[in-house]
């Protein structure tokens, strides 16, 4: 019998079909988050500096790791950076512990539905494409959004996709792959919040203003993101792994020869 046709991986999603669920716990994400050097510190403290050295993380990294659902980031509360690509999400939920969130990466789950990210009053760049967002309602995206990806869904072909986003969004520089015009009515929009203000990513993409007041670090945090991420090029690289394994292990394993019947 030929061997049954293996189904073809189109979306991260599809690695983790099958596999054990992944929560999202504090070790996890200071073992994803840190260097090894920064997790060998890390471990060396004691109590109250371990906890506060949690609280004062910037950025989190928890992409491919196949979790199901976002819990567990309370102690984060000064996070400015969370990158959750390539999951198996179905919900955006629980980032109202994350109030000084900026830069928010979502794409290649499962989302249906963009919801629970009002709060998110200082998010600047959203990356939702990949989805499976057939409509959504605009009042739901932070008005700080300045750049934001929905392409891979449904919605981008909804009439007045655009334009409902550009109405409610004054902020918006770049929408998918597409950079908003200036608008005269494009006010630029944040809530601050109390204490310093942190370095912002609206500064990268703003209009009359582009490259001002950026951070190096933020700076090459956007433009190795657009390089890397936008264009799916670890996608494809995994996809392309696959293959390869999945071939090799074909050649390396043929069918077995039909049994000889015995003959006394």
């Amino acid at each position: 019998m030929a061997d049954a046709e293996e189904e073809e991986i189109t979306h991260p999603a599809q690695f983790w079909e099958g596999k054990p669920e992944k929560m999202i716990t504090l070790r996890l994400v200071m073992e994803k988050s840190l260097t090894q050097a920064e997790l060998t510190e890390y471990d060396a403290l004691e109590e109250d500096a371990a906890l506060e050295r949690v609280r004062r993380l910037k950025s989190i990294h928890l992409h491919w790791l196949g979790l199901s659902e976002i819990n567990g980031l309370e102690p984060f509360e000064q996070a400015e950076v969370l990158y959750l690509q390539a999951n198996r999400l179905r919900r955006i939920e629980n980032l109202d512990w994350l109030p000084r969130l900026q830069f928010l990466a979502l794409q290649c789950n499962r989302i249906a539905v963009v919801e629970n990210l009002t709060e998110l009053r200082q998010l600047q760049f959203l990356d939702l494409s990949r989805n499976q967002i057939a409509d959504f309602d605009a009042r739901e995206l932070p008005r700080s959004i300045d750049t934001l990806n929905l392409l891979g869904n449904a919605c981008v072909a909804v009439e007045g996709y655009r334009e409902k986003l550009v109405a409610h969004l004054p902020n918006l520089a770049q929408l998918d792959d597409d950079a908003v015009a200036d608008s005269p009515s494009h006010e630029v929009v944040t809530e601050p919040l109390e204490g310093p203000a942190p370095g912002g990513l609206g500064a990268y993409w703003m209009r009359k203003d582009l490259h001002a007041g950026v951070t190096a670090d933020m700076k090459d945090l956007i433009e190795a993101y657009s390089i890397e991420a936008l264009s799916t090029s670890e996608f494809s690289q995994k996809v392309a792994d696959a293959t390869a394994r999945s071939r090799a292990r074909r050649e390396a394993t043929p069918l077995p020869a039909p049994m000889a019947s015995n003959s006394d």
